[in-house]
This record gives structure tokens, C-alpha cells and sequence, in this order.
């Protein structure tokens, strides 16, 4: 109904304007009609100007601009081709670029990761007398810290995941994960085909793929159990397929979980060290981090150091963000 508002709009302006007119000339009757219209259209200020405080209190102004706005960049396009052509794919770039970014943080941030205690889920790191941060961790220091406050925490895991290069049945570049044996336990990661792994399959190379490793290495393949998968110069024999919301604990999905004793499948980063792997736990219901943090502490700063610029002060735990988590209230 634009144009009806519009009219009443212009009827009411009209009618205030003759209203004073009208009085004025009762006031001074040598007034002419057209000299007290004169004079009422002064005192009644710039018609325009009440039509756009009309049109505001209406609420259809905004989109009144917004048409101009659109108007004078369409008219601007056409001047310069170039230009716009331009803008419209830096702007669908940007767009492409923050819509990516959100995904991702949405998946890894705002959402829980997918595994048994989520809540209670901490990485563990060391900190320097210099104030450095240390997140990895040998062998030997793993099996320290595990018994060192072994009664507040349901259990530890070790984890490294590097890119790799998958050379049958497909030749593509692979992320792979080598973990602790209790990694399938202790997170709650179940099979969809086969089976995880348990203590027995520490020495053997095996493989469970995750859903996107099973449908990106063995085409989905129902009877993937059995089949082998060479990573680098090995062959890992696959014993099972993760169900799908198992997505392991890193921010990139690998495509399969190796024994942390089979770490051949890596490109070897290490030189001539011990390997190294990130630490995490769930803490038991009920275990503040503060109190687990300083049971550690005590621990990692006995561990031995090559350096004494290396040597560790203390330990930190480091909550991984999940929805709904207040990390001040969490302790950390």
C-alpha cells in the first residue's frame, strides 16, 4: 500500500498547510489566499523533509536506500566492468574464506569432540624456567607421568599424527595416527567394521581406518578387514573401520590408527631422539585440573633434561574446548 501511504502522507501535509493559512487570514483578513499560503508553507518548513520523517516512522525508508544504494552500484558496474568483476570475486572469495573458517571452528570448537568424558578431556603440557611450552613427550616420560597421579585420572593416551605417503592399494598422501594401545578404550572408539585394537597387537602392523580413510584408501571397500595398506615401505594389515562420529582427537581427521611401536609408517622427524608423542588423560568425575596439575608438576620437574634451559618447572593442563565448557571454571 506505498502509494496510498504516500497520498496520505501529502493529504495530511496539505491539509496542516491550509489549516494555518486559513488562520492566518482569520487573523489579518487583507491576507491574500496566496500570501497566507505563502507564509503558512514558511512556517511549515520543507515539505520534503516531513515526507522522509514520515517515511522513516512508516519503517519502509531503509529500504527505500538500500534500492538507491543498488541503483548507483549497478550504474557504477556498468561504468567499469573491470572493476566489478573485481570486487565480486574478492568479496566471493572473503565470503568462500570466512564461511570455511567457521565450519572448521564450529567442528573443532564449539562441538564436543566425540569421545567418552569430553568434558574432562585435557592435554598435557611442560613448561620451562624460561617460560617455554614443551607438548611432546617420550616414551619413558609417558610412563612417568601415568604413574605419577595415577588415582585422578581414568587413564593417559599418547598420540602423533603426521602426513604420509599411502602407497597401496591407492597412492595418495595419508594423515596417520600412531597412538597408545589404550587409545580405543579410553576414548569410547568403537569399530563399525572389525575391530579396534588391544594389548596383544602392540607388536603387529596393524591398522584401523577411519571412516574417511576406509572410504578414501579402500573405496569403502565391506570387506576391508584383512586387506593391507602400505604406509611408506610397511604393510599394515587392516583389523577394523571406526564408526563414523569417532574422529580420533586431533583437529585433522586421519585416515588410520597405527601402535605407537610402529612409527616406520611416519616421515621421520625425530633424527636421531626418541620419538616423541602429545599426552592427554581424562580426569575422573570429581578431580579438580588444579589438583592433577600440581600432582604432575611435582613429576615433570624431576624428569631429566639434556639442557638446563630445558628442564621443566612444571606441568600444565590444557582443556580441549567443547560446547557448553567454561575453561576458568574447569580450573585451567
Amino acid at each position: 500500500h506505498r502509494g496510498k501511504v504516500e497520498e496520505e502522507i501529502s493529504e495530511e501535509m496539505r491539509f496542516h498547510v491550509e489549516s494555518a493559512a486559513e488562520e492566518m487570514r482569520r487573523r489579518d483578513a487583507s491576507l491574500s489566499v496566496e500570501e497566507s499560503l505563502r507564509r503558512a508553507r514558511i512556517e511549515f518548513g520543507s515539505l520534503e523533509s516531513h515526507r522522509e520523517e514520515a517515511r522513516e516512522a512508516y519503517g519502509y525508508r531503509p529500504f527505500d536506500e538500500i534500492a538507491a544504494d543498488v541503483r548507483y552500484a549497478l550504474r557504477s558496474f556498468r561504468k567499469r566492468p573491470v572493476f566489478a568483476a573485481v570486487s565480486v570475486l574478492v568479496l566471493a572469495t572473503a565470503s568462500g574464506a570466512n564461511s570455511t573458517f567457521f565450519s572448521f571452528y564450529s567442528s573443532y570448537v564449539l562441538k564436543p569432540l566425540a569421545i567418552h568424558g569430553a568434558e574432562r578431556h585435557y592435554r598435557l603440557e611442560g613448561i620451562t624456567g624460561q617460560g617455554q611450552t614443551r607438548r611432546s613427550w617420550t616414551q619413558e616420560e609417558f610412563d612417568k607421568l601415568q604413574q605419577a597421579d595415577a588415582g585422578s585420572w581414568e587413564g593417559f593416551y599418547g598420540e602423533r599424527t603426521r602426513q604420509t605417503m599411502a602407497i597401496a592399494p591407492v597412492q595418495a598422501q595419508a594423515f596417520v595416527s600412531a597412538v597408545s594401545l589404550n587409545y580405543f578404550s579410553l576414548l569410547g572408539g568403537s569399530a563399525a567394521i572389525g575391530r579396534t585394537w588391544d594389548a596383544s597387537d602392540g607388536n603387529d602392523p596393524v591398522i584401523v581406518l577411519s571412516d574417511s580413510g576406509w572410504r578414501r584408501l579402500l573405496r569403502g571397500d565391506p570387506q576391508a578387514v584383512g586387506q593391507t595398506v602400505q604406509l611408506r615401505n610397511t604393510r599394515f594389515t587392516v583389523i577394523g573401520v571406526a564408526q563414523p562420529q569417532f574422529t580420533g582427537t586431533e583437529m585433522v581427521i586421519p585416515d588410520g590408527w597405527v601402535p605407537a611401536s610402529h612409527r616406520e609408517a611416519m616421515i621421520p622427524e625425530d633424527g636421531a631422539g626418541a620419538p616423541r608423542f602429545q599426552v592427554g588423560g581424562i580426569l575422573r568425575s570429581g578431580v579438580s585440573a588444579a589438583a592433577a596439575e600440581a600432582a604432575l608438576s611435582g613429576t615433570a620437574s624431576a624428569l631429566p633434561a639434556s639442557r638446563e634451559e630445558d628442564r621443566l618447572q612444571r606441568a600444565r593442563l590444557h582443556h580441549v574446548p567443547s560446547a557448553g565448557d567454561n575453561e576458568e571454571d574447569a580450573g585451567v
